[in-house]
């Protein structure tokens, strides 16, 4: 199991961003639910204060009669019934106070004794006698004076008497159960905005966080390698905004580097084939003057001397050979000029009988097949050396009785050429098989100098190595020439 920092690693935009996102909207939420409760619940208080503001009215009215005859029983029969009808589980206290402040009825007799003020109730009513006494009638009572929810109202006569006042002192119980009915819904509200807001929320984090954590993987990706252009815009956003152009800058950073690095690797392969160039123009020069020697030996033998038809053959075989490696050496000097000897059938065969010790040294009988019937317009010993490098790699790689196959068929306008093998797959990347010196199991000059050659011919050359066969393929034009 992986620790918990691998799985939620806390500092990751991945994570931050989406749970910056939910935590603002659960705070926004919260923020908007607490503004809705707080107005719920001045809005349950003054509906309440209302309500007993309206009672206290209608309170007084019904006990005019009471007051108007003196009526005390009276007035005791309106106010119970009054507090029952304006509360059935909690009801409210209804006191009935005559001109000079003094109890003319209430509905808890025992605590509020007729005759008496209201401060001899005790407890809280002292401070609501206290200051109903110093108070015009009209005036409201303050919250602040009581712990119930008051409200006072005149006994007016027709003639606008003053004969008393009533005290509705309503439970804060009242107005607590409103804020209730209230609350509820808000409650349920949130809880739907909170469910609906926070996928979301997270959602659209994702969305924020994705590209910068891409582009960071990137980033540390370049210390290892060169990330691919097109698959970064594939995976960066491409857009107007602050995200985007810091993708784009990024990807043409990487498109530099690349660049960069393909120039680099232009440079080494320029270094190397400057030192190529240097080493093979000196060995050429010094092969070329024992070469000289033994042509004009070969063509003073064949002028002068006495052959017979297999001696003959075999001479003709050492001059074509020997010409080859005078026009193979001499492609590798700026200033040579390469004789002209188009291609034909007898080169194709020489390249059989050249090769015919290595392929017995390793028990192999080639595949080999060609459809040349006459001359074709290519220049002979630069093909001959393709195809001696190509078969000479072709029988050493190959196994032990194994196969090795060479077809090469003059169709339409070209020459194509497949050489192919079995035995272990080439273990070079096939884009730096056709570099000099690419290894240390060999000079490495073979495939540089046939890949030079093709290129120099027009023509394309491609290697193929997987599951224990390697084939290379070549196409050369005809008319082409060095």
């Amino acid at each position: 199991m992986w620790p918990l920092k691998n799985r939620l690693d806390m500092s990751s935009f991945r994570v931050r961003i989406p749970l910056l996102m939910m935590v603002t909207i659960i705070i926004a939420t919260l923020a908007t639910t607490s503004v809705l409760t707080l107005r719920s619940y001045a809005e349950s208080r003054e509906e309440s204060a209302v309500f007993a503001d309206a009672q206290a009215r209608a309170v007084a009215v019904n006990l005019l009669p009471a007051y108007l005859e003196d009526d005390v029983w009276l007035a005791y029969e309106i106010a119970g019934l009054a507090a029952s009808r304006l509360g059935q589980e909690v009801q409210p206290q209804v006191i009935a106070l005559d001109r000079r402040g003094l109890v003319f009825a209430a509905t808890d007799p025992l605590r509020f004794k007729l005759g008496t003020p209201l401060s001899q109730a005790g407890g809280e009513w002292r401070n609501v006698g206290d200051w109903l006494a110093t108070q015009g009638a009209l005036m409201p009572v303050p919250p602040d004076i009581s712990p119930f929810l008051l409200a006072a109202m005149p006994v007016m006569s027709e003639d606008g008497d003053i004969l008393g006042r009533v005290i509705v002192a309503a439970p804060q119980a009242i107005y607590w159960e409103r804020f209730a009915r209230h609350l509820a819904p808000i409650l349920l509200a949130t809880l739907a905005i909170l469910g609906m807001l926070l996928p979301i929320g997270w959602y659209l984090g994702n969305r924020i966080s994705t590209p910068l954590v891409r582009m960071a993987t990137r980033m540390a990706q370049v210390g290892r390698e060169i990330p691919d252009a097109e698959q970064l815009q594939r995976e960066l956003p491409d857009s107007d905004d602050e995200l985007g152009r810091l993708s784009l800058q990024f990807r043409k950073m990487i498109m530099e580097l690349q660049e960069k690095h393909a120039l680099e690797r232009s440079m080494i392969s320029s270094e190397r084939l400057a030192a190529v160039g240097r080493l093979t123009a000196g060995i050429a020069h010094e092969i070329n003057n024992p070469l000289g020697g033994m042509l004009n030996a070969l063509n003073t033998h064949k002028k002068l001397g006495i052959t017979d038809a297999r001696t003959e053959k075999t001479l003709s075989l050492l001059e074509r050979g020997l010409l080859q490696i005078r026009q193979t050496v001499s492609a590798l000097l700026v200033e040579a000029k390469i004789d002209k000897r188009m291609l034909g059938p007898q080169d194709i065969d020489d390249v059989l009988t050249l090769l015919a010790p290595q392929l017995a040294a390793k028990q192999i009988k080639p595949d080999w097949y060609s459809n040349l019937l006459s001359d074709v317009n290519l220049p002979a010993a630069p093909v001959r050396q393709v195809l001696i490098n190509l078969l000479l790699n072709a029988v050493k790689a190959a196994s032990l009785r194994g196969e090795v196959s060479c077809h090469v068929e003059a169709i339409g306008p070209a020459l194509y050429i497949t050489v192919c093998n079995d035995g272990a797959t080439l273990p070079l990347l096939l884009e730096r098989l056709f570099e000099p010196f690419r290894d240390n199991e060999s000079t490495g000059l073979g495939l540089w100098i046939t890949y030079q050659i093709v290129r120099q011919l027009g023509g394309q050359i491609s290697a193929f190595s997987d599951g224990g066969i390697t084939q290379f393929d070549l196409t050369i034009p005809f008319g082409a020439s060095l």
